[in-house]
């Protein structure tokens, strides 16, 4: 479970009374809804049932997994102290890129069948097994991306600055839209024993050889006034970061040792492709060169990406 009261300071005073309290789970409750809510938003929470047919209550405790696993709470809070310093807009900013953090991560976590079983492992659990590798590529991010991407984080981070940001926060910030794969590498690195930093740079090179960047922001910018095809985007979105994950997985398999550089192993992953996967990652660099795409097309490129996986 999770221990939470509105107070942390009352909770590390007083840590018997407080586990001992008579009212300990109604307090535990209402703090958990009432943060949720106030990150989520009041439709945040409905929408991730709609949309996932997860239960209400799995969705609760994904989010507050996410929340404690991306130290989003503390990104949140990092918001109140800018009043009447930075302009209201930019908070809105900051707050916004808090709650999407938020919403999707616990998208992610809700494919887990550990949080959505019928006796759903332990919060703390979860949290422990993801705490540590997204701490780890949030430290190592900036330093991994590459090409255009390095650009636009960058230059975000100057805006987010010159809006008045602390610069710690403004990095953090400009970061946050490109965090939610740190769930997908903590996989990878399970799976395959790599240091979580070497799975990020080859995460990073995989996408700068197939052109998943420009891709990726075809989806991101496909319609979501309504709900399917929000719904679309959101599966859209999610299915490309998991072919990108399982690819980056693959490349890693070749690997002799973890010295290697990044480029030099999805270098020689591309020498081993057969003329199907030749074709498929050229169709991929065509259909991300285009300055609008529907969503049929970007379906294609989903469905190309999955076709440069090794056959067994």
């Amino acid at each position: 479970g999770v221990t939470q009261t509105p107070n942390p300071r009352t909770r590390r005073r007083f840590p018997a009374a407080v586990s001992g309290h008579a009212l300990r789970r109604e307090i535990v409750a209402t703090a958990l809804t009432n943060r949720a809510v106030n990150v989520a938003g009041v439709t945040g929470l409905f929408r991730l049932t709609e949309e996932t047919g997860v239960p209400l209550t799995g969705v609760v405790r994904a989010h507050a997994v996410a929340r404690a696993v991306f130290d989003v709470d503390r990104l949140w809070d990092a918001v109140r102290p800018l009043d009447n310093r930075v302009p209201a807009t930019t908070q809105v900013e900051l707050r916004t890129e808090a709650t999407r953090l938020a919403e999707r991560a616990a998208r992610w976590l809700l494919r887990l069948p550990e949080l959505t079983a019928a006796e759903p492992a332990p919060l703390g659990d979860l949290t422990d097994r993801f705490a540590a590798p997204v701490a780890a590529v949030r430290a190592g991010l900036p330093s991994w991306l590459l090409g255009a991407e390095a650009t636009a984080q960058a230059e975000r981070t100057v805006r987010l600055q010159r809006a008045g940001v602390p610069e710690a926060l403004a990095e953090e910030v400009a970061a946050a839209p490109l965090l939610p794969a740190a769930l997908d590498l903590a996989l990878v690195a399970e799976r395959t024993g790599a240091p979580i930093g070497l799975a990020g740079r080859v995460h990073q090179a995989v996408a700068e050889r197939l052109a998943l960047v420009p891709l990726r922001e075809l989806v991101v910018a496909l319609p979501r006034d309504r709900r399917w095809p929000a719904m679309a985007r959101a599966s859209l979105r999610d299915d490309l970061a998991a072919e990108q994950a399982a690819l980056t997985a693959e490349v890693l398999g070749g690997r002799s040792g973890d010295a290697e550089e990044a480029g030099e192993l999805v270098a020689r992953w591309v020498s081993g492709w057969d003329g199907t996967q030749q074709r498929a990652a050229a169709q991929l660099i065509d259909i991300a060169a285009g300055d609008r795409q529907e969503l049929a097309e970007l379906l294609v490129a989903v469905r190309t990406l999955r076709g440069l996986r090794r056959r067994a």
